[in-house]
């Protein structure tokens, strides 16, 4: 039996990189990123806390944008905290993005989670500067008990 985690706009925050200006947008509940506000490559990011169950076996993460900048692709990354200062990036997958518009890009398998780490999710385009205009609308985490 599979269950799903919906992470809206307002689960996400801005990391780094200039980007303290993000939009909430109440009307359509998304987390809009104007352009030139500094989401790219090791510069700034979005972030969102995940909240799952020791044990769960994460299925697929979903991610639903909507673009602004057809040259520009987003990547997600699903990051498992250490008890140390340090993290483990247990899952990345590209939201490839041609034209203008709303878009879906889905990864499959993922980790098991455990009991006694943190875990959480980010966002950031793939270019090194940039004039991304882009909106988070939801990111759905498939995961089950195995």
């Amino acid at each position: 039996n599979s269950q799903f985690l919906t992470l809206g706009g307002g689960d996400f925050q801005a990391f780094a990189g200039g980007i303290d200006d993000c939009i909430m947008d109440h009307l359509f509940h998304e987390i809009f990123v104007p352009g030139g506000n500094g989401l790219w490559a090791d510069s700034g990011f979005l972030v969102a806390p995940i909240h799952l169950p020791a044990g769960a076996q994460v299925l697929s993460i979903t991610a639903h944008v909507y673009d602004t900048e057809p040259n520009l692709n987003y990547i997600v990354n699903l990051f498992r905290k250490l008890n140390t200062r340090g993290y483990v990036n247990e899952a990345s997958f590209t939201v490839n993005a041609g034209v203008v518009g709303n878009y879906s890009q889905t990864f499959t398998g993922g980790p098991l989670i455990n009991g006694t780490n943190s875990y959480f999710l980010t966002m950031r385009d793939d270019a090194s500067g940039g004039s991304e205009n882009f909106a988070v609308q939801n990111v759905v985490i498939e995961w089950r008990m195995p």
